[in-house]
């Protein structure tokens, strides 16, 4: 008699569900997942709402399904699963799920490696200012992954999501500026832009504007490859001592500036 009632109850819980819509069931799913609106959290449980609306074609449902399989969570890890789901979402116009199945490809993470494939899902993502997007976009036209190098590209890209606060971007664009690398060589933007990423804790970009600063006080001090200039050697120097260059210090007392 228990085992009927159990059915019975099962049975009800279905049908239930069976009548909630995609939006309903999603939200049901995200309080499981976060252990909101009374509910604790349980990730098998968030998963398998998750699975209910993704399954009546909610695209976040999919998206959220498809990073479960990614990272094992309430779910049985499977890379395989997460890009079904990832490429459910992303044909539904969800743009984090464009940008995550443009990485599977890139890294051949439940998918043969593609890069071409890679390049079409990071430009949608990166069309609709998705900046991680925009990096990796930046990064294939650099290095010629699924396409013919195009530094000019890659800075344009590079930029974009520099602007939008990304810290490896900033650091990418303020090395193209320092070596000319798809842009006109600019030591001034090349050094606001590291600086910009060593002030969000990028600290290879922090090391670069002290070695940089550094090399450009000393032409300018020397008058090597350009026209010597005191002033401007004492400018730089005194940035390359703020970010902790022993050289530019020495260099300042030597030239009789203060600290």
């Amino acid at each position: 008699m228990k085992k009927i009632l159990l059915l019975l109850c099962l049975s009800t819980l279905v049908s239930c569900n069976a009548f909630k819509s995609g939006e309903e069931l999603y939200a049901i799913g995200l309080d499981y997942l976060k252990g909101t609106n009374g509910q604790e959290q349980n990730m098998e449980k968030a998963a398998e709402y998750f699975k209910l609306a993704a399954d009546k074609d909610h695209a976040p449902a999919q998206f959220n399904l498809g990073y479960s399989y990614l990272e094992g969570q309430g779910v049985p890890q499977s890379n395989s699963e997460a890009v079904y789901w990832f490429r459910k979402a992303a044909e539904q116009q969800h743009t984090f799920a464009q940008y995550n199945l443009g990485y599977c490809y890139k890294e051949g993470i439940g998918v043969e490696q593609n890069y071409r494939e890679a390049i079409k899902w990071y430009t949608i993502a990166a069309t609709k200012n998705i900046p991680d997007a925009q990096v990796e976009l930046g990064n294939c036209f650099l290095h010629g992954l699924g396409t013919i190098p195009n530094p000019t590209e890659a800075a344009k890209w590079y930029k974009e999501a520099a602007e939008r606060g990304h810290m490896q971007a900033q650091y990418n664009l303020g090395v193209c500026y320092i070596i000319g690398q798809g842009v006109a060589i600019d030591y001034q933007l090349g050094l606001e832009w590291l600086s910009t990423a060593a002030a969000q804790g990028h600290v290879e970009a922090s090391n670069m504007v002290a070695e940089t600063a550094y090399n450009i006080a000393l032409s300018f001090e020397n008058g090597e490859e350009i026209s010597q200039d005191t002033e401007k050697a004492i400018q730089f120097y005194q940035v390359a001592a703020e970010y902790g260059s022993e050289e530019a210090q020495q260099a300042l007392s030597r030239l009789g500036v203060l600290q």
